[in-house]
């Protein structure tokens, strides 16, 4: 990302002073992965290329040395640094939107993102790339489906600690993010299934409240129409 210029390294470009994040599209099914990794040297880059992409599967790059003398794959780069973005298949521009979206999100959303979470915000927009051509429902049920059997507490996800106790009354607040131990917590199990919430939903109310809201919902609809034509 980019910095201020009092707080730039000026220690050269690519990624110092950066985490860098390597990642792959798939033109056949549009579907992308990426990852933070911890050098983007010859032997990680073969690695992610030889564990996540297919034996004999075409690779374009860019002309970064790391990238050459890959024996899986054949494998064709352009030449940035020259000017030359495309040569007859050979691009990457597929990857390069992911990047995009990426770098969007955290400079309009987030802001700030650390080492610490940065898998999850690369698997977010990871995601996100791969579903963009779905329908909003699809991507809900997506969502929801992949929710299940799943739980991060707030005090996993920053390492929150009790307070010490306070003896005088004044301050007698419990810690905020959790209850006190002598307090029984009831967690409502998640549906298994995105029509399941739905039904759920549904089941919040009785049929003779659903009734009621709809008889109410037509008589303001009779009151706005009379409103109108007055």
């Amino acid at each position: 990302m980019n910095k201020h210029s009092d707080k730039k390294l000026k220690s050269g470009r690519g990624t110092v002073g950066k985490t860098p994040v390597v990642g792959a599209k798939d033109r056949a099914t549009n579907k992308v992965i990426a990852m933070p990794i911890t050098n983007p040297d010859k032997p990680t880059l073969h690695r992610f290329i030889n564990t996540h992409i297919g034996t004999g599967i075409q690779i374009y790059t860019d002309e970064a040395l790391a990238y050459k003398g890959l024996t899986n794959h054949p494998h064709q780069a352009v030449k940035h640094s020259q000017g030359q973005y495309v040569d007859g298949d050979a691009h990457t521009n597929g990857i390069e939107s992911l990047w995009s979206m990426l770098k969007r999100g955290i400079i309009g959303v987030y802001h700030h993102v650390s080492d610490k979470h940065l898998h999850r915000y690369t698997a977010e927009f990871s995601g996100r790339h791969g579903d963009r051509t779905e329908d909003t429902m699809a991507q809900v049920k997506g969502v929801i489906n992949g929710m299940h059997g799943k739980r991060l507490r707030y005090e996993d996800l920053v390492a929150w600690k009790r307070r010490p106790s306070v003896s005088t009354e004044k301050r007698k607040k419990r810690p905020r993010g959790r209850p006190p131990e002598s307090e029984e917590v009831n967690f409502i199990p998640l549906p298994a299934s995105f029509d399941e919430i739905l039904q759920a939903v549904v089941r919040t109310r009785t049929p003779e409240e659903i009734e009621q809201m709809l008889a109410e919902e037509r008589d303001e609809n009779r009151r706005r129409d009379k409103s109108t034509e007055s």
